[in-house]
């Protein structure tokens, strides 16, 4: 297909919004002044980063570290599974299911060549040899960030969690040969920490 919106991501489009480290006390198991600044400022940020066209949403993605920093450590750090804990009525319980749900919004965008599809201003998408190339060389997904996608977003919307990894998997294949290759280390990790629990 056609040059895409790719041809228009720049670095000197990148604004300030105010991410900052996503820590495993910001779960809400004790609220504090510190949780509840860093989910309103990723609060903020998603929304306006959920705001920019597409190019400059890509813009923003690649080139602040500060919104790398807080996805890296969101999807390390968030809870899942049994360890999550039911949400409340409380204001940080509510803005962490916004940042939550903003989060898989923003990885649903990145995910696909047409972003969010519909929701785009008309024709507004990247190329699709060019998103591959992105997605892979930029380290946009990678074999970890996969994985927690799927344990922390199942349980949010399984729906838009699976389509999400679908097209990740759909536009860039080289994440087959990436996850196939990880899976011995996976495996003997899971193996590790079963040995812990029975010892």
């Amino acid at each position: 297909d056609a040059t895409g919106a790719e041809t228009r991501i720049n670095k000197k489009l990148v604004e300030t919004l105010g991410f900052v480290a996503f820590m495993p006390c910001d779960n809400g198991a004790s609220v504090g002044h510190r949780t509840l600044d860093v989910l309103r400022l990723a609060d903020e940020g998603l929304n306006a980063l959920l705001s920019f066209p597409l190019h400059k949403f890509w813009s923003q993605v690649l080139f602040d570290p500060s919104f790398s920093l807080f996805l890296d450590t969101f999807l390390r750090y968030r809870a899942r599974g049994d360890s999550r804990r039911p949400p409340g009525a409380c204001q940080a319980d509510q803005t962490l299911a916004a940042v939550e749900r903003k989060v898989l919004l923003v990885l649903a965008r990145l995910s696909s060549p047409a972003g969010l599809g519909p929701l785009e201003a008309k024709g507004d998408k990247l190329n699709s040899a060019a998103h591959a190339e992105i997605l892979y060389e930029r380290w946009v997904f990678d074999v970890p960030r996969i994985l927690d996608t799927a344990a922390i977003f199942s349980t949010v919307d399984l729906s838009l969690a699976s389509k999400v990894l679908s097209q990740v998997f759909e536009a860039q294949p080289l994440y087959w040969q990436d996850l196939k290759e990880a899976l011995p280390s996976i495996r003997d990790a899971l193996d590790t920490s079963s040995l812990r629990l029975t010892s």
